[in-house]
Formats: structure tokens, sequence, C-alpha cells
């Protein structure tokens, strides 16, 4: 099995490429003094000994495609890949695409649902592992995706490899959110947990999700020159962010947000609004616990924020407005909590013509 290639600068000032098959090391020169020329290069060569390969029935495993994928595609939240790629490895890493059929994908499914890797899982997060798996080896093929095409020269394999991999069903969506007197309980509780009377990297995502409905990531890639004291509004947007499914908004700073941006804006220590060497999900679960309050994730926040919205009479349409989403998903997740929408029509049914015997 061979290493995947990385570049190396030597002392005399030129990049090589080194790598091993078996047990011996093996190098090449770019000639190229250069890093972009270097890259250049490896990139060339790359593609060159994949075809080779394709051409001598020589597949790449799963290890070397994924490799691939994450480096033309990095994780947007470095911290939630890593426990994804591990189980994946464990199970189809040294297999290479012709061998990773649905029966594989059927065979991870059970070893992971009996916790034989990593964690006991429900079918429904192992859906989303089996869908990065597909995602790799589409990519990897050259198989056409929703973000256009690789090119046939540059893939690693065939797409004739490629088995069809039926996914588990979706688990049924998540209907978890705070009420009032949790949403108190848990901001007290904070306050309670304030080291020397400032406010927490993790109290401060709490507020902005529960005044803003976004998500994670967006909130933990946010930095102080996108929050807008001025015309009283946040850019999700980060700059450079390549335009995926998960679509961000510039949502306006409610009063009760702006008075805690603006001290935590006071305490400060770097540009980014959230310290990004906490963990987000542990901090919020010791604390929800503490508070008495069970089950409390970043994604129960947003979902909090837009089912509030949606229980004060506020329209779907501004809904899905705040929160980035289409109105076609804010309807099917969050019309049961408008019933003042639908008091006249369904006052309209007898209009006081029948009432109940006394």
């Amino acid at each position: 099995m061979s290493s995947i290639p990385t570049l190396k600068r030597h002392g005399n000032g030129v990049y090589y490429v080194h790598w091993t098959e078996g047990r011996r090391s093996l190098r090449v020169s770019t000639r190229a003094k250069s890093v972009d020329a270097a890259k250049a290069f490896l990139a060339e060569w790359l593609t060159l000994e994949r075809e080779d390969k394709t051409e001598h029935g020589v597949l790449p495993t799963f290890n070397e495609c994924w490799s691939q994928y994450t480096t033309a595609h990095p994780p947007p939240d470095e911290s939630a890949i890593p426990l994804w790629a591990k189980n994946l490895k464990t199970h189809f890493g040294e297999l290479t695409p012709d061998k990773i059929t649905d029966e594989e994908a059927q065979k991870y499914l059970r070893l992971r649902q009996e916790g034989k890797i990593g964690r006991r899982s429900v079918p429904g997060s192992v859906r989303s592992e089996l869908a990065m798996l597909c995602a790799c080896l589409n990519w990897c093929s050259g198989r056409r995706t929703k973000r256009g095409r690789l090119k046939k020269s540059a893939a690693l394999f065939p797409e004739t490899m490629l088995h069809d991999i039926e996914l588990p069903p979706p688990s049924p969506p998540r209907d978890r959110w705070l009420r009032t007197n949790e949403v108190k309980a848990l901001l007290d509780a904070f306050v309670a947990e304030r080291v020397d009377g400032k406010l927490s990297a993790v109290e401060i995502f709490t507020w902005i999700a529960l005044e803003t409905a976004s998500r994670r990531t967006a909130i933990r890639q946010l930095t102080w020159d996108r929050v807008d004291f001025e015309i009283g509004a946040i850019d999700f947007n980060k700059p450079g962010r390549a335009i995926t499914t998960k679509k961000r908004g510039t949502p306006p700073i409610s009063a009760a947000l702006s008075e805690v941006l603006s001290r935590a804006y006071a305490e400060r220590t770097q540009n980014l609004v959230i310290d990004p060497a906490c963990n987000i999900n542990a901090v919020l679960k010791k604390v929800g616990t503490r508070a008495g309050v069970e089950g409390v994730t970043p994604h129960v926040l947003r979902h909090t924020a837009a089912t509030h919205m949606a229980r004060n009479s506020i329209s779907l349409w501004k809904i899905a407005g705040v929160l980035a989403n289409t109105a076609a998903v804010v309807e099917r997740v969050y019309a049961k909590h408008t019933p003042d929408g639908l008091t006249d029509a369904v006052a309209a049914i007898s209009k006081g013509s029948w009432t109940i015997a006394a």
C-alpha cells in the first residue's frame, strides 16, 4: 500500500514529492523552488499517476480517496468531521471502491448500531456517515454532483467501480424546544457560572443563538467586524465561504442581544466573537443539567428561537427570512405553532349557528 504523496522542501530550496510504497521511501523532484509551482507540479503528477494506476487496474483505498476529497472540500467545522472519518475509515479504510458494496454498507450500519464501531448509534446518524462516504466516492470517480463534475482525467478510479448504496431512513425531526421558564433557568445558570463577572463564550453563543436563530458554525465563525452596531445587524456570511444549501442571513440585533454584544465587545480578547477553544456542546449540556433543563444543544436553541417566533404570531414568511430557510421548510416544521392564522377560518365553519345544549 502506498502513502499519500506530500511536498517537502530540501536544503537546496527545491521541493520534492515524497511517498512510500510498501516499505520503500520514494521521491521525485518538482524542480521548483516556489511552493505554488511545486503544488502545480504535484497536481499534474498525481493526475498522471491516477491515470496510470487506473489503466493497470490498481485502485486507491478509501483512506486515499478520503484524503483527496477532504483536501478539496475542507469541512466548515473541523470538530465534527474527525468522528465521521474515524468511523468510516475503521470499516472501509483499506477497501477499494469496487469492494464498497451495499452489503458492506449494511454491515457497517449493523456494527454502528451494536456499538462495535464507535458509540452505539441510531440509523439516522449512520445515514449521515454513509452519505459522506457516497459523496467522497462520487467526487473521486468524477460522478456528477450538485457542485459540478470532476474532470475524468483527474478521477482516482472509474465510475463503473461504484455500487449503489441504500441509505438508512432519516431520523424523525427533533422537536425539542425550550419554553420561557426553561430559557430563563438556562440564562440564570450561565450567570452563576461566570468567572470574575465576565460573560463566558458559551453564554454569548447562547444569547446569539436564541436571538438570531443562527446555526452553530455560523456563530462560531462570526467576527466582530461583521457585527454592525451602527445599523444594528449581524452579517453571518463569512467572506470567501463557499455557497451551500445551508444559507446564512443578516438578522437585525434585538434590544436584548444588543446589550449582551456591547458587553462582550468590551470584554473581547480577539476578533472572533466566540472563543474557538470552547466546547459548545459539552458546556451547554453541563450548564443545562445544572439548570434542570435537559437536552440543550445548538440546534435546540435555533429551534427554540423559531418556535417562539411562530407562537408569537410572526408570519412564517418572516421566520423563513430569519432562519435563511425556504418558506416550504418553515411551514412544514412550524405551522403547527401558529394557530392564530387559522382562527378566522375555523370560526367561519358554524358562525355561531350551532352550540352545545345546556
